[in-house]
């Protein structure tokens, strides 16, 4: 198991999905586009440390992770 590229996207997403961070979803019920788009700037974010997008989404389901992430967010 790759604990770097899980830790840094745990990292990433309590720094980067915030209230604060993001506008408000609303009454959103398919959160699949802001899920993508927030996946893209991890990987981005991850690729610029060495970090290799496969290294994050291999050892858990981070969609769920993410839209789960924003869901308390907003919650």
């Amino acid at each position: 198991m790759n604990e770097r590229g899980w830790n840094f996207a745990k990292e990433w997403v309590a720094a980067n999905v915030t209230r604060e961070g993001m506008a408000d979803p609303g009454e959103m019920t398919d959160l699949h586009p802001v899920v993508a788009g927030l996946k893209e700037r991890l990987f981005k974010d991850a690729m610029a440390r060495d970090i290799a997008p496969v290294e994050i989404e291999e050892y858990y389901d981070l969609d769920n992770y993410i839209a789960g992430a924003i869901k308390d967010a907003f919650a």
